[in-house]
């Protein structure tokens, strides 16, 4: 999210969740397990976070699975949509931006239950008051005024028992042991078979990806450009791999300078692909090594074996989900300082640190040390 956007919903949404939530506030709030009246269409909320997207995949499953009958439309952005598309138990996407809030006039009242799945946007819980008669949300922050039904965040626990914490409210009971996978097309596969190809990289080859960049929000979040330059070499000598760099097209210098420090050739998309490029790109992979970011999420969702790299963070929240991952991380005192469900996002205190300094106590005997064990 761009810092205009996140100022502007901190003052401006701030105030209209006190107005509009002082309405709510004449009806007693409702927080755990409540009865929810029976629903027909069900709205999933998801604005921001790519990462975060693919970790609401399993409770949306387990809504459908417990309404099979009911219509569950997902209101997105463009930047995230790509993880809704195609998913068989979504019937319908309603792609949204906030410049455009006047189109959801003709959505008013339309949905019977919504779930706000963002952890801390006020716009979110603007839309969900806006469309749904039942609303679930999280209970911190003045926008819980608005929901008839609330939960706590949980934040010692990953974010998809999270997720499922609200869907629990419905009467959902679902218990997922992995991710949901995410769908790509013909033409998504061929484009990226066509780039494998063009970097002389077959399916039999040790394939390993290497997210190097962390998003917009927080680049405290990335370990050393040389770190993963001499772990990317240590897995080309010692395991004959193939390196392929992940990234938007805005860390393709970030992604020339990692590879500027290697000693053996290496491999970057990009600029090359799209989200739903990197599904199938993801699922290539044997092995993903990332910094806290949502290809991560991807990786762990297409089932290859995935390596998180936490530091800001805590990987007990955020690290990949499921069976033949692992997360790598230093405990500090003043870790996390990131909390993205109270909005923080603070600069690294030790200053001189870009990278963030907790990151640098990660070695790359750690990372490979975690490496091998998932793939002997």
């Amino acid at each position: 999210m761009a810092r205009l956007e996140w100022l502007i919903d901190k003052s401006v949404g701030s105030f209209l969740c006190f107005v509009l939530g002082s309405i709510n506030k004449i009806r007693p709030k409702r927080k755990g397990v409540n009865s929810i009246i029976i629903p027909k269409n069900i709205l999933i909320i998801k604005l921001w976070a790519l990462g975060e997207s693919v970790l609401t995949l399993p409770m949306i499953k387990g809504i459908r699975q417990k309404y099979p009958d009911s219509k569950i439309t997902v209101i997105a952005r463009k930047q995230n949509k790509a993880v809704y598309e195609n998913i068989p138990f979504i019937d319908n996407i309603i792609e949204f931006e906030p410049k455009n809030f006047l189109r959801l006039f003709c959505l008013f009242s339309k949905f019977d239950l919504s779930f706000d799945c963002e952890p801390y946007l006020k716009l979110s819980g603007l839309v969900s008051w806006f469309c749904a008669k039942q609303r679930v949300g999280f209970s911190h922050t003045i926008r819980s005024w608005l929901y008839t039904n609330t939960v706590d965040f949980n934040d010692k626990q990953n974010e998809v028992l999270t997720y499922m914490d609200m869907a629990r409210i419905a009467g959902v009971n679902y218990v997922p042991e992995q991710l949901e996978k995410l769908v790509y097309s013909p033409e998504n596969k061929k484009k990226v078979d066509s780039l494998l190809k063009e970097a002389n990289i077959s399916e039999s080859d040790f394939i390993v990806g290497l997210c190097v960049g962390s998003g917009g929000s927080s680049k405290q979040r990335m370990w050393p450009s040389e770190y993963f330059a001499q772990l990317a070499d240590k897995l080309i000598e010692e395991k004959n791999a193939k390196i392929i760099f992940v990234g938007a097209p805005n860390e393709s210098e970030l992604i020339t300078v990692v590879r500027s420090k290697m000693k053996h050739a290496s491999f970057s998309t990009a600029g090359k692909t799209n989200i739903r490029d990197l599904f199938y790109l993801a699922e290539c992979c044997k092995l993903v090594v990332s910094n806290d970011t949502g290809p991560m999420h991807v990786a762990a969702a297409q089932g290859a074996k995935t390596i998180g790299l936490f530091g800001p963070n805590l990987s007990v929240r955020f690290g990949p989900f499921g069976k033949n991952n692992a997360s790598i991380e230093k405990f500090l005192p003043c870790r996390p300082c990131i909390n993205v469900h109270k909005g923080q996002l603070p600069k690294c205190k030790f200053k001189d640190d870009k990278e963030g300094y907790c990151m640098k106590l990660i070695s790359v005997d750690d990372v490979y040390a975690a490496a091998k064990k998932l793939i002997e």
